[in-house]
C-alpha cells in the first residue's frame, strides 16, 4: 500500500505559482518600458541669440544645431513675424516660449518633431483676412470634368484636388497665381 504524500499535490501548485510569477515579471517590465517616456525635449539645451529676426530664421537656426524638425501650416502660421530670443543653455521649451510669446501661436513637441500652430481662432482670423476664396471647374479639351487634378498656389504648398465633377475651392493670397 502506498502513502499519498502532500508532495504530489504541491508540484502542480508550484508550477502554477511559477507561471504567475513569470507573467507578472513580464507585465512589470512592459509597463516600465512604457512609462519611460521620451524626455529628450525637456533635457535638450539650446543656446541662441537672435534679435528682431523672423520666426522662420530662428526655427532654422534651432534645426541646424539640434535634431528637432519644425512643422507648420503656411496658411495658418505667419513665420515672417519678427521675434527676439536670448537663451544660453535653456531648454527647448523655454526657447520656444520666448520665440512664440505674443504671436498667438503655440507648439507641441512629439519626440523630435515640433508642431507650430495657431493657439486660438482670433490669430487664425487675422491670417485668413488677407486671403481670397477661389472656386472653379477644370475641364479637358473635350469639355469633360477632370477628376483629381491638383490646383496649387504658385510658390507655396497651399493646394487642393478637384472633386468628381472637376470643381475646386481654394483660399489664396490676393494676386496669387494658380
Amino acid at each position: 500500500m502506498e502513502k499519498n504524500s502532500d508532495r504530489d499535490y504541491c508540484i502542480p501548485l508550484f508550477r502554477k505559482t511559477k507561471r504567475i510569477m513569470k507573467i507578472t515579471t513580464l507585465f512589470s517590465l512592459g509597463v516600465a518600458c512604457c512609462i519611460s517616456a521620451s524626455t529628450y525635449a525637456q533635457s535638450y539645451k539650446v543656446s541662441i541669440n537672435k534679435q528682431n529676426s523672423s520666426i522662420i530664421e530662428i526655427l532654422r537656426e534651432i534645426e541646424k544645431s539640434s535634431e528637432f524638425t519644425f512643422f507648420f501650416n503656411d496658411n495658418r502660421v505667419n513665420v515672417n513675424k519678427t521675434a527676439s530670443v536670448n537663451a544660453k543653455n535653456a531648454t527647448l521649451e523655454d526657447v520656444l516660449d520666448q520665440v512664440l510669446r505674443n504671436t498667438g501661436y503655440k507648439y507641441q513637441i512629439i519626440d523630435r518633431q515640433v508642431l507650430i500652430k495657431a493657439s486660438d481662432n482670433s490669430s487664425l482670423a487675422g491670417v485668413q483676412q488677407n486671403q481670397k476664396a477661389i472656386t472653379g471647374v477644370i475641364k479637358d479639351l473635350n469639355g469633360e470634368s477632370v477628376i483629381g487634378a491638383n490646383v496649387v498656389e504658385k510658390g507655396t504648398t497651399n493646394g487642393t484636388i478637384t472633386d468628381t465633377e472637376g470643381r475646386f475651392s481654394l483660399n489664396v493670397a490676393p494676386g496669387a497665381t494658380l
